[in-house]
């Protein structure tokens, strides 16, 4: 059964914010690894398909969890209000990347290549 095209278009507009989140990141970090991190190329570029291939895996599995576990708001408006938060302290991890949160219970640091030991070049950096 074919879903009729405005409800597959408002379907797509959730991914909608999302996409625009994440074109940034695809457009700026190759650029900040490769400069300001001196990662050689390829090893930007073998951790941007790394992220790909994960994707590959987890997007079905995801799938198959929001059809296999419904809830009363529908099959999908749970999952969505559960990962709106999840992404938007993501996002704004990202790019605050170097940037000490001094109201985060925890810290979080994820460096990339840290030439100099200190943290202002951690791709994620929350807390204190």
């Amino acid at each position: 059964m074919a879903l009729p095209r405005k409800t597959l278009f408002y379907y797509s507009l959730a991914d909608l914010p999302v996409s625009m989140s994440m074109f940034p990141v695809l457009v700026f970090l190759p650029k900040f690894y490769t400069s300001e991190m001196a990662v050689d190329i390829t090893l930007a570029a073998s951790i941007m398909l790394g992220v790909r291939i994960f994707d590959v895996v987890t997007d079905p599995l995801f799938g198959v969890i929001t059809d296999k576990y419904p809830t009363p708001w529908g099959r999908r408006r749970f999952w969505i209000a559960l990962a709106a938060p999840i992404m938007m302290i993501s996002i704004s991890a990202v790019y605050a990347a170097g940037r000490r949160r001094r109201h985060a219970p925890v810290r979080l640091d994820v460096p990339v290549v840290d030439r100099d030991d200190d943290d202002d070049h951690s791709l994620l950096c929350l807390g204190s």
